[in-house]
């Protein structure tokens, strides 16, 4: 038998929800996870990724995040997104549009961790700050969470 719950985020509006101690603990019948902050000075070695792809409308999009870690502080990090549309014409007679961009991540350099934060500088001094935690291992996760994606490792 499940407990009531409220959460309140940042002084929004009050959601109900039920909570069953054990096993980590149930919410709204979804399994609980510890996550874990890295601690400054953590060293990660691998490959932590995950790709995208989903058609819907005549649209089709693809994408890919990558993060390759080393034990002595170094990183590189990849991406790539592709959108096509089809010749198809909505209702009011336009063809869909076309879709651009560009991102000037760094695409290599070295990294930290600092209040839950994984922080990439560059070559060149440039600092990127990310969200990073991991749920299932500090040391050695095979889940790796950098800004709200969930990265699985492949190495």
């Amino acid at each position: 038998m499940g407990r009531q719950l409220t959460l309140i985020k940042n002084g929004g509006e009050p959601e109900e929800h039920t909570y069953s101690p054990g096993a980590g603990g149930v919410m709204d019948s979804s399994p609980l996870s510890h996550v874990y902050r890295f601690r400054p000075g953590a060293r990660l070695e691998g490959t932590w990724e995950v790709s995208t792809s989903s058609n819907f409308g005549g649209v089709s999009a693809v994408g890919a995040n990558t993060w390759n870690f080393h034990k002595d502080g170094t990183v590189e990090h990849t991406t790539f997104g592709g959108v096509e549309t089809t010749k198809t014409k909505g209702i009011d007679g336009a063809a869909p549009g076309q879709a651009l961009g560009q991102t000037t991540a760094i695409a290599r350099g070295t990294y930290d961790f600092v209040g839950g934060k994984l922080i990439v500088t560059g070559a060149d001094g440039m600092t990127e700050a990310h969200s990073a935690s991991a749920t299932d291992s500090e040391e050695k996760p095979r889940i790796l969470n950098i800004d709200g994606s969930d990265l699985n490792q492949t190495r």
